[in-house]
């Protein structure tokens, strides 16, 4: 059985270790190798992704993270043969509660913190992002038109190519069956046909990462979870690159795509739970989708897909070494926010895979500030 070795070895090829690897590729002196188990890069959660970003988050982190990253997918849409879809479509939040108001609020100032206005609206204004947007019973919304949409799979191509062209290595229909552990460091993982050997593990296998990293002694506090989303057209059906508009009462997103809306009831269902409850879930979403704007009453709906994220303890994603295991740096638990906030995570984790001395945001990711307690609690929940 042949034995690979290699410096860095990123197990997942999503966006999350597409990106790592991006920022990595031309730094990792004695060579990059970028493990993904399906035949084709991007088919897990990023190929399930909206591929929405947006400024506004309530938590400074997050919202921090959004303004590293967001520039950088911007960036990627200027340069040739990279279109990966950046949109600046805008998001529209709304809310009907007191409760929503102070939430949609918390988010305004955390885009502020980073510099982006985000346009507090009341009454009928409320529906100038999307006319036909139902009013009456909103408190407020906040309008972010600098937020927007890219392409999922557009941007795990031009990933690929940037680490293809750095001399790295990608490899697919490569499974990763375990890490490999020696005297407390991950040495290597192995796969179905061999091992192969590695100075550093970089783990991004999404839904999959809470499982090989248990296997090899470190618990996660993640939980899988599964969203339904929803298709509706038809000719009262407004279409095309419009914003997405997100209820946090009654709980409901929907956008605008070029045949009709795609929408979603935001209900997370535990990846342990059944599957088998879409439609009670599109009735729901329908209803919902409906009350807010009514020109969807006589559309046509249908199940489009399910996506699974993977949701840590705190909110804020896992990025950086493994507590009690050297040699293994985590990119996990980002929450369906892969996508938007790849580019920062990879360029973070992959500062940690050359030794750099990490900032204030790489401090408040680093998946040591895990208390003890959260990580037993990982099991449980």
């Amino acid at each position: 059985m042949a034995v690979d070795k290699t410096r860095v070895l990123v197990v997942g090829g999503g966006v999350a270790g597409l990106g790592t690897a991006a920022a990595l590729a031309g730094e990792a002196r004695g060579g990059l190798v970028l493990l993904e188990a399906e035949t084709m890069l991007g088919t897990g959660s990023t190929a399930r992704s909206l591929g929405g970003f947006r400024y506004q988050f309530a938590d400074p982190v997050l919202a921090e993270l959004s303004a590293r990253a967001i520039p950088k997918l911007e960036r990627l849409q200027a340069e040739p043969e990279a279109d990966i879809g950046f949109a600046r479509s805008g998001y529209l939040f709304v809310g009907t509660t007191e409760e929503d108001e102070r939430t949609l609020l918390a988010q305004v100032e955390g885009a502020a913190s980073v510099g982006v206005q985000v346009e507090i609206l009341r009454g009928a204004e409320i529906a100038r992002p999307l006319p036909g947007l139902r009013t009456d019973d909103l408190r407020l919304g906040a309008w972010g038109p600098l937020d927007g949409q890219v392409d999922p799979h557009q941007l795990t191509q031009t990933w690929a190519r940037k680490v293809r062209a750095a001399g790295a290595q990608i490899r697919t229909r490569a499974e990763v069956l375990a890490l490999d552990v020696q005297d407390g460091r991950v040495t290597g993982v192995q796969t179905a046909e061999g091992r192969i050997d590695a100075d550093v593990v970089v783990l991004a296998a999404g839904p999959r990462s809470a499982a090989l990293a248990k296997d090899a002694g470190v618990e996660l506090p993640l939980v899988n979870a599964h969203r339904h989303l929803f298709f509706a057209e038809g000719p009262d059906v407004p279409r095309g690159n419009g914003p997405l508009v997100m209820s946090l009462t009654p709980q409901v997103y929907f956008r605008l795509e070029a045949t009709g809306i795609v929408a979603s009831a935001r209900e997370l269902i535990p990846e342990r739970a059944s599957m088998d409850n879409w439609p009670e879930l599109m009735e729901r979403c329908m209803e919902r989708s409906v009350a807010r704007l009514p020109q969807l009453e006589h559309a046509g709906w249908r199940k489009a897909w399910s996506g699974v994220q993977t949701i840590p303890e705190d909110g804020r994603p896992i990025v950086g070494p493994a507590p009690g295991l050297d040699g293994l740096v985590l990119v996990a638990g980002l929450s369906g926010h892969g996508v938007m906030h790849s580019p920062a995570l990879g360029r973070i984790a992959a500062d940690w895979v050359l030794g750099r001395a990490p900032d204030d945001l790489a401090r408040a990711l680093d998946p040591r500030r895990l208390t003890a307690s959260s990580l037993a609690r990982a099991t449980s929940t």
